[in-house]
């Protein structure tokens, strides 16, 4: 299969109606193995959702360091973004609404 066959069922084992049975199978026959990290932009970190299969063509895997580094990196995100909506003052319309 090619590169993009292979994501395109990557992407399908992860979604609402392939997650229950079609996942198990991809990661159970190792199906995805041979998929090039050419297929999806961010696949190295997408491999991570497959934890048992074994990966060939990803030279790039994550490491648990890289991985921590980036969840820190939202939650500061996420938390800049919380701060700024409840700093922010609310103003009421200046014209009466009735």
């Amino acid at each position: 299969m090619s590169n993009d066959e292979l994501a395109l069922l990557l992407l399908n084992g992860l979604g609402k109606y392939g997650k229950d049975k079609f996942y198990p199978l991809l990661e159970q026959y190792e199906f995805l193995s041979n998929i090039g990290s050419s297929s999806l932009p961010n696949l190295r970190y997408i491999v991570l959702l497959y934890p048992n299969t074994k990966f060939k063509n990803i030279e790039d895997k994550i490491t648990a360091e890289e991985m921590q580094n980036l969840v820190n990196l939202q939650w500061q995100k996420y938390k800049a973004s919380v701060k700024e909506y409840i700093e922010k003052p609310t103003t009421l319309p200046s014209t009466p609404l009735m």
